[in-house]
C-alpha cells in the first residue's frame, strides 16, 4: 500500500475499479439489480434502520465501501463489528452463551455444523434465495455448505479450495529446463507445473540452494503452513489427500460407516513424514513457524517456486507493491500419487495414471442472519444486496477482499483482466480454470465440517505440530490424534449420529 494514500481511499479507488470491470464484463449492465434491491428496501419501510455486520477483517471494510450508495437509497445503515480475537470462535462462543454479536455474520464454513445444529442463525427466505440467484452458486457451496439437515442458513460468499501456485516463469526458461533435465531426466512442465508429489520433491530439490531469482538471493524450493494455529490443518490435509482419498471410496477424515478415524493410517503417516522431510530439506530457514501471511510471502518476494495454497495467493501476487511475481505464476491442482491408499482394503494400490485429491480447505464463508437479532427485515435487505452477483463479483475481484470464486458467474476472464490489478489474460485463465477443475473434480475432498469442528481440529494440530518440532514420531502421534478424534466423536452423540452428519456433507 502506497504511504501517501490512506486505506479507505486504496478501497473506494479499487472497488471503483472492480465495479467498472463487472460492469464492462457484463455488458454495462451488471449493477442494476443493486439499485433495484436498494428501492425494494426503501419502500419496505426499513429507511432508518441499524444493522451492524461481523466479518473477515479485510472482507467487510470492501464490501460496506462498495455498499455507500445502496445506504444512501435504502436509508438503512450498516455498521462493522470489529473482533481482534479469532472469529470463528468468537462466533462459536456467541452461540454457546447467547451473547449477540452482530446482526449480519459472515462465518467460516468449518464452523457450520455448529452453528448450524444450535439453531444460531435464521433460515434463507425463499425470496432472498430469488433475489440473489441461488442457481448462480457452485452447487458444492450451494447444496453442501449452505445448510443443515435440509435447511439453509447461509449464503455462500467466499470459496474456498487449495492448489498448486508456482513459478511458471522459471520452469519455462531454457537455461533452467536444462539444468533441471540433466539433472532428473525430463523437463519441467510450465503448463502444470508438477504433477505428483515424487515430481514435486524433485522440482524443490531442484530449486533450493541457489540464485534463479532476479534478486540474486539464495532460493528454496517451497513453503508451507508449518505453524500450528496458522493453517497448519488445511495444509497438512491437502498435503495427505493425494494418498489417503481413494478414487473409488468416499472415506477420507473417517470411515463413513464405522467412524473410525483414518487420520492414523499409512496414507497420513506416509504425507506426514514426507511433509516434514520437504520442511527441513526444501523450504526456507524458520519454516517451523510459517503461518499462511509469512509463508505466503516467500512466494511473493521470489523467495520460493512453490506453494500448495488458497486462491487469495494468486490475487495477492498481482499488487506490484507487494508482489515481485506479478504475471510471472502458473496454477494447477495440487500434486497427486499413482500410490493410493484403499481405506476399505487398508492396502496401498497403484493407479493406471496420476490420482489427484483436490482438497476445499477451510471451505469457504456463509453470510448469515442472527437468530436474535431485531433487524430481521434491514438485514436481508442488505444481503439481497451483498450476497448478489454483481456484489459478490465486485468483492471478489477488490485488493484485499480474501474473498474467492464461490458463484459460475465469477469465473468471468475479463472481468479479472479489467479489474484494479489488470490480471495478464492467460493468467487469469489458468487461475480461473484451476480453481474450477478442483469444484468439478470427481475426487474432491470436502474439509471437515462437524459438530465439535474446533476439538478435531486441535487434537490433529498438536499432535502434527509435536512430530514437524522432532519431538514424536509419525505414526504414534497420529495415533494419539485418533484416539482423541474417537473420545471426542463419543462425547458429542457417537460415530452413529456423527457419520450421519459428515455422509450428508460428502452426498453418500
Amino acid at each position: 500500500m502506497s504511504r501517501g494514500i490512506s486505506r479507505r481511499q486504496l478501497l473506494q479507488q479499487a472497488t471503483g475499479a472492480a465495479a467498472g470491470a463487472v460492469a464492462a464484463a457484463c455488458g454495462g449492465g451488471a449493477l442494476r439489480a443493486a439499485p433495484t434491491a436498494a428501492r425494494a428496501a426503501q419502500d419496505g419501510g426499513t429507511a432508518g434502520a441499524k444493522i451492524t455486520v461481523v466479518g473477515r477483517e479485510g472482507t467487510i471494510p470492501v464490501l460496506l465501501d462498495n455498499s455507500q450508495d445502496w445506504m444512501a437509497q435504502t436509508g438503512i445503515t450498516v455498521e462493522p463489528v470489529v473482533v481482534s480475537t479469532d472469529l470463528g470462535r468468537k462466533i462459536l462462543q456467541s452461540a454457546v452463551t447467547g451473547a449477540f454479536l452482530a446482526d449480519v455474520q459472515l462465518h467460516d464454513d468449518n464452523y457450520g455444523a455448529d452453528l448450524y445444529a444450535r439453531g444460531y442463525y435464521q433460515e434463507v427466505p425463499a425470496d432472498v434465495k430469488g433475489t440473489v440467484g441461488w442457481d448462480d452458486i457452485v452447487p458444492f457451496y450451494r447444496d453442501r455448505l449452505s445448510g443443515w439437515q435440509g435447511k439453509t442458513y447461509g449464503i455462500p460468499y467466499d470459496g474456498d479450495n487449495m492448489f498448486l501456485t508456482y513459478r511458471r516463469d522459471l520452469m519455462a526458461d531454457p537455461a533452467i529446463q536444462e539444468r533441471f533435465t540433466a539433472a532428473y531426466g525430463y523437463g519441467m512442465d510450465p503448463a502444470t507445473g508438477p504433477k505428483s508429489w515424487q515430481e514435486h520433491g524433485q522440482y524443490a530439490e531442484f530449486f533450493t540452494g541457489w540464485a534463479w531469482d532476479p534478486s540474486g538471493e539464495e532460493g528454496y524450493g517451497l513453503s508451507s503452513m508449518w505453524k500450528r494455529g496458522g493453517g497448519l490443518f488445511w495444509a497438512f490435509c491437502s498435503r495427505a489427500a493425494a494418498y489417503a482419498k481413494h478414487p473409488g471410496a468416499p472415506d477420507f477424515y473417517f470411515d463413513v460407516e464405522t467412524g473410525d478415524p483414518l487420520i492414523n493410517s499409512e496414507a497420513f503417516v506416509r504425507a506426514l513424514t514426507e511433509w516434514k522431510t520437504e520442511m527441513e530439506t526444501y523450504a526456507p530457514p524458520g519454516a517451523l513457524n510459517f503461518e499462511w501471511a509469512n509463508g505466503n510471502d516467500q512466494l511473493m518476494t521470489g523467495r520460493v517456486a512453490m506453494v500448495n495454497y488458497w486462491a487469495d495467493t494468486g490475487k495477492d501476487a498481482q499488487d506490484p507493491e507487494n508482489s515481485t511475481v506479478k504475471g510471472k505464476l502458473g496454477y494447477h491442482l495440487t500434486p497427486g500419487s499413482t500410490d493410493v491408499y484403499n481405506p476399505k482394503a487398508r492396502a496401498w494400490e497403484t493407479q493406471p495414471e496420476v490420482s489427484h485429491a483436490p482438497f476445499l480447505g477451510f471451505g469457504g464463508r456463509n453470510f448469515a442472519i442472527a437468530r436474535d437479532t431485531k433487524q430481521a427485515e434491514a438485514s436481508w435487505e442488505f444481503l439481497k444486496h451483498a450476497c448478489s452477483p454483481e456484489t459478490t463479483l465486485t468483492v471478489s475481484v477488490t485488493p484485499g477482499s480474501g474473498m474467492d470464486p464461490v458463484r459460475e458467474s465469477q469465473f468471468n476472464v475479463d472481468a479479472w483482466v479489467n479489474s484494479p490489478f489488470q490480471w495478464n489474460p492467460d493468467e487469469a485463465r489458468s487461475y480461473l480454470d484451476t480453481i474450477r477443475a478442483n469444484l468439478n473434480h470427481p475426487n474432491l475432498v470436502a474439509d471437515l465440517r462437524l459438530p465439535g469442528w474446533t476439538q478435531y481440529q486441535d487434537a490433529l494440530e498438536t499432535s502434527v505440530s509435536a512430530v514437524l518440532a522432532g519431538s514424536s514420531e509419525a505414526q504414534g502421534a497420529l495415533d494419539q490424534a485418533a484416539a482423541q478424534w474417537k473420545s471426542i466423536t463419543g462425547q458429542l452423540g457417537g460415530a452413529e449420529k456423527q457419520m450421519t452428519y459428515y455422509r450428508d456433507l460428502l452426498g453418500v
